[in-house]
């Protein structure tokens, strides 16, 4: 069944246009987001320590968790991104991750602790790989290559904002808060992901109903 859609060729987003980078933007931050989580606990060494009253080599423990699920989603996101989609996979990955950051600076205890980190490696598997699939499908493909080195570049800034910056904030208003404030953000990006990202340019004129339902 086709509907009548408002993209036309005058007004339908193009390749490389403004609404490509608004999009590729959000999934690159999200990217950022992740590895800012990637980093937080060496900001946090003395709180955590004191807090659950654990040594270097459980500490470790907790921050390796993030890396577990991380490494292992990786190959079968793929798969997931063609099958559900940028859009609702990296909102609902975004849900998770906010929701593991909540969990992590309400933990009183370490087993919540590592549920928390769990799921905040599990959220933030997908930004890179979506970044790359909306790259792949809004923009030229000579421009490929340099997205990806833009995403990564988001990455690593996100990684130095996540130690002085943060160190500060943790010493003004403690590691807990700095946590509920990521899992904000966290929740903020989901909503503007699922809101705004689409996982291809519309076709000029008409497109099918089930394109319309699924967000594409």
């Amino acid at each position: 069944m086709l509907v009548t859609s408002p993209a036309t060729e005058d007004n339908a987003p193009r390749l490389g246009g403004g609404y490509a980078w608004f999009i590729w933007s959000l999934a690159a931050i999200s990217f950022g987001y992740a590895f800012f989580h990637r980093v937080t606990p060496s900001v946090m060494v003395s709180d955590l320590m004191t807090e659950f009253a654990i040594g270097g080599a459980m500490l470790g423990s907790l921050s390796a968790l993030y890396f577990y699920p991380y490494v292992l989603l990786q190959v079968p996101l793929g798969a997931m991104l063609e099958t559900f989609g940028t859009r609702r996979l990296l909102s609902a990955a975004l849900c998770l991750a906010a929701a593991g950051s909540f969990l992590f600076g309400t933990a009183e205890s370490l087993e919540a602790a590592y549920i928390g980190r769990i799921l905040i490696g599990i959220g933030s598997s997908v930004g890179f790989l979506g970044s790359l699939a909306l790259a792949s499908t809004w923009f030229p493909a000579h421009r490929f290559a340099f997205l990806a080195g833009l995403s990564m570049f988001t990455a690593m800034a996100s990684g130095m904002a996540a130690q002085a910056p943060l160190a500060y904030f943790i010493e003004a208003h403690g590691w807990r808060s700095s946590l509920m404030v990521l899992g904000t953000m966290g929740m903020v990006l989901a909503v503007l992901v699922f809101l705004f990202v689409r996982n291809r340019p519309p076709q000029t004129g008409q497109v099918s109903a089930g394109q319309v339902n699924d967000g594409q």
